[in-house]
């Protein structure tokens, strides 16, 4: 019996350590089918040694048996269940995987063999002394097991859908080819007008809000963070339809041969604007603080990651397809190096709010920085200028062409890879700054996704990540400012009492309470709350 016992938990324990789990695709099924086909014969045979137990005893020990045989026939399922979800979810990493799955079973042998022998004993003179220890032993193994598998199996619908919720913030629509479209901004610094240095960070946050801010017409305030606008000018850029077939980009091909009446009215229109003196400061200047221009100072502590509060954007493409027919009207006049660095000037407002830290920024700023390419390239052919056309021309041909990061959908990798993934692009000092940003939520929310974590606390690796962040990532005051409510959002939301709902909760709070665990109870508000706000 002790052979049969022995047998059984080795099968229970040995695949775990020899066969490395996948994910993904026919080899996780595979997988999943050798692991729960040995621990099947592992359980079967501890419980055919359990009941071997009972039949041959009527004493105490045989008592002790019969627990440990209905604790062998009620786990299995869970087990087997268990074994197969964290697997195919890649939630646990194998070590861990082997103990809070497969390893109690090694409890249950070893009771159940301590149970043969005491049964061994008691069948021969003299009389065994009491064995009662062996009941108590039992009663303290099975709620051991009870609990190790009640809590993993509880974690891991909340770590499968942080999992999951993550893969989602990867790969939205914003994200999608991101890097590809921001490196027009590395080809673009080269055509810019040199930043002027006597331009500061306050004096350019001014600027930029009162140009961004009159970009929609209103100048109004979103939300009480967000700054009332410096003198608003309620008037869009575009004083409406332009009289035009094509982008602006047609008119300076065919300025010198004159504007029709109707095209130089509605330019001559646009360029009266307020704000025009505000666009060339921006386009000038050597940084920008887009956030502390925008958002009052300092954050309330109790702020959270969703509650940061976004810039304002309006329409800010149509002040810069204003500027290139400006550029238009001055080429017309025979002005072309104002009209050259008109155009300059709108490569220069791409980039400096390019390198901005959102991904929307940058993407914007891209956008308006490839507009005043394109007024450039058009400059030049108009002027004889070919060379230096057909330079812009091959620079914006190699940035657009289809690069194999485009291809990567990191929606599909594992939770383990994803991880990965997700601390490289943060610690990457190649990758452009916004897409670091865009990757920072992800790392302090990482402990969410790991049962491991969420019970050990949270691995050494996030934290020299974020710190790293930090040092690579925070330029100006109110880039500080966002950091750190990211970085706090976990233990504010620990301390807080926040209004949530929902199961994830739920179940956060009953295994955060019993465990002690703050980290778990701060997920489960986390996760509950962006539930309501994100769209996973």
């Amino acid at each position: 019996m002790r052979r049969l016992l022995a047998l059984g938990t080795l099968l229970l324990t040995v695949p775990v350590v020899l066969i490395r789990p996948h994910p993904d695709g026919f080899a996780g099924v595979l997988t999943s089918g050798q692991i729960l086909v040995a621990a099947a014969l592992g359980w079967l045979l501890v419980l055919v040694a359990a009941v071997m137990l009972v039949a041959g005893r009527r004493r105490r020990p045989a008592t002790a048996a019969a627990v440990v045989a209905f604790v062998a026939a009620a786990l299995p399922p869970i087990a087997l269940v268990l074994a197969v979800r964290l697997i195919w979810a890649g939630a646990l990493p194998r070590g861990l995987l082997a103990v809070a799955t497969l390893a109690p079973s090694a409890v249950l042998g070893l009771v159940a063999w301590r149970l043969a022998r005491a049964a061994r004993d008691a069948g021969s003179p003299p009389p065994p002394p009491p064995r009662g220890w062996a009941a108590t032993a039992v009663a303290i193994a099975v709620a051991v097991v009870v609990v190790a598998f009640t809590t993993a199996v509880a974690l891991i619908p909340l770590t499968a859908w942080a999992n999951e919720a993550f893969a989602t913030l990867a790969t939205s629509s914003v994200l999608a080819n991101a890097d590809v479209r921001l490196r027009m901004l590395d080809v673009a610094r080269g055509y810019r007008v040199p930043p002027d240095p006597s331009i500061d960070l306050e004096t350019a946050g001014r600027a930029y809000y009162r140009v961004i801010s009159a970009a929609d017409g209103a100048g109004a305030r979103v939300s009480p963070h967000h700054r009332p606008a410096p003198d608003p000018v309620k008037r869009p850029w575009e004083p409406g339809r332009a009289p035009w077939v094509g982008d602006s980009h047609a008119l300076l091909l065919r300025a010198k041969s004159g504007l029709t009446p109707a095209e130089r009215e509605y330019t001559e229109t646009a360029m009266r604007h307020p704000a025009f003196a505000e666009w060339t400061i921006v386009a000038r200047a050597p940084a920008l603080d887009s956030f502390a221009a925008a958002i009052v100072l300092p954050l309330p502590p109790e702020m959270i990651w969703w509650e940061i509060p976004g810039p304002l954007y309006g329409a800010i493409q149509g002040a810069s397809r204003v500027q290139v027919a400006r550029a238009a009207v001055q080429l017309g006049a025979g002005r072309v190096a104002e009209a050259e660095a008109t155009l300059r000037d709108v490569v220069g407002f791409g980039v400096v709010m390019g390198d901005g830290a959102t991904v929307i920024e940058g993407l914007i700023g891209a956008a308006i920085a490839r507009n005043g390419l394109l007024g450039l390239q058009a400059l030049y052919e108009a002027t004889g200028r070919a060379a230096e056309a057909r330079g812009i021309d091959a620079a914006l041909a190699a940035v657009e062409r289809p690069h194999v990061s485009s291809a990567l959908d990191v929606s599909r990798l594992p939770p383990e890879v994803r991880r990965a993934y997700t601390l490289g692009t943060l610690s990457a000092s190649g990758m452009h700054r916004a897409l670091r940003w865009e990757m920072l939520p992800g790392v302090v929310f990482a402990p969410c996704g790991s049962v491991a974590e969420l019970l050990l606390g949270a691995r050494a690796d996030v934290a020299r990540a974020v710190a790293r962040a930090r040092q690579d990532l925070v330029r100006h005051p109110g880039e500080r400012a966002r950091f750190e409510v990211l970085e706090q959002t976990l233990p504010r939301l620990a301390a807080a009492t926040r209004r949530e709902s929902g199961w994830r909760l739920l179940v956060a709070n009953v295994l955060g309470g019993a465990l002690g665990d703050e980290m778990l109870v701060a997920c489960g508000i986390g996760l509950s709350a962006a539930s309501e706000r994100m769209p996973f």
